[in-house]
């Protein structure tokens, strides 16, 4: 019988690992460049993952898509667009791996999609809510300058307060612009949302792996969580919160002082900064002012949680 260690096998992988290395150089130095990853999940019954390579002398083709689940059938790129209705109120999207702006902007309400596949985009309105659904995204994360990147731009008016707002988002990203909302509710499974100027009457932040950040806002009752992700909250908060974190990490730069607020906190073994205090190991305590009317409530497994004041001039 071979004596087989696991220095062996580490070594093989190295070296197979090293293997795939000079490959690539030697794909990238005869002119071609990564564009993407395919996943098919469902290939085989197994996890299959497949990169895309192009070459400089395909002539940068961008206006069409291969559809992989007819063969070789060339998808067309089409550019959408509708005015919203002025009733509209409420929004929902839901949004796979495109990237979508909402902002604010004189009187005027539409909406404009480029480079989506033919039938991936649904927009719709059902009484006083816009929908949007991304039904397709090719299975595939792609990069690069020269490739086609879908964008949804949602405008409404300047200085419109809408009732609810949910944003979920799989590998995409969004930009917000100042707005006014009664509920808003975002998740970022391993996308990015970026906002500023956003006042919520109620407010729920989720992310998995991704990243939320929002500066300038104003919320009231909020909820906080994040799996593995980074949430940055930079305003002012309501009477009540609520901040839990497993392996992530959530930092918050508050209006006012620390005296403002309550702060109570569980912790695993991850660490919690209030102020210029730190905390770490596993405990449970209290922070700022006993009787104040601002109270957060702070669970942290073994990710970090940084909460700074504004007045206090407290760097990020």
């Amino acid at each position: 019988m071979r004596n087989r260690t696991p220095g062996n096998g580490l070594w093989k992988g190295f070296m197979l690992l090293c293997i795939g290395c000079i490959l690539i150089a030697v794909g990238l130095s005869l002119g071609g460049h990564w564009t993407g990853v395919h996943w098919w999940p469902w290939q085989n019954g197994s996890h299959s993952f497949n990169f895309d390579w192009d070459s400089h002398d395909n002539g940068g083709d961008t206006d069409s898509m291969w559809d992989e689940s007819d063969g070789d059938i060339i998808q067309d790129i089409v550019d959408q667009g509708d005015a919203i209705p002025l009733t509209v109120r409420n929004i929902d999207v839901q949004i796979k791996a495109a990237s979508i702006v909402l902002k604010t902007e004189g009187e005027n309400t539409r909406w404009f999609a480029t480079d989506f596949v033919r039938d991936a985009l649904v927009v719709h309105v059902d009484g006083d809510t816009l929908h949007v659904e991304e039904r397709d995204w090719r299975h595939s994360l792609e990069h690069g300058d020269n490739l086609l990147k879908p964008r949804l731009e949602i405008v409404l008016p300047e200085g419109v307060a809408l009732g609810s707002c949910n944003l979920s988002i799989g590998a995409g990203s969004v930009t917000m612009s100042p707005i006014t909302v009664d509920s808003l509710k975002m998740e970022s499974g391993a996308g990015s949302i970026k906002g500023s100027g956003i006042v919520a009457r109620s407010a729920s932040l989720e992310s998995g792996v991704g990243e939320i950040a929002l500066t300038a806002c104003d919320f009231g009752e909020t909820r906080i969580q994040t799996g593995a992700g980074r949430i940055a909250y930079e305003g002012s908060l309501g009477d009540r919160t609520e901040i839990d974190t497993g392996a992530g990490t959530i930092e918050m730069k508050l209006s006012g002082t620390e005296d403002d607020y309550r702060i109570e906190y569980s912790r695993g073994i991850g660490s919690i900064r209030i102020g210029g205090q730190s905390f770490t190991g596993v405990g449970d305590g209290t922070g700022g002012n006993r009787n104040a009317n601002k109270r957060i409530k702070l669970s942290s497994g073994i990710g970090a949680v940084q909460i700074d004041f504004a007045a206090a001039g407290t760097a990020w």
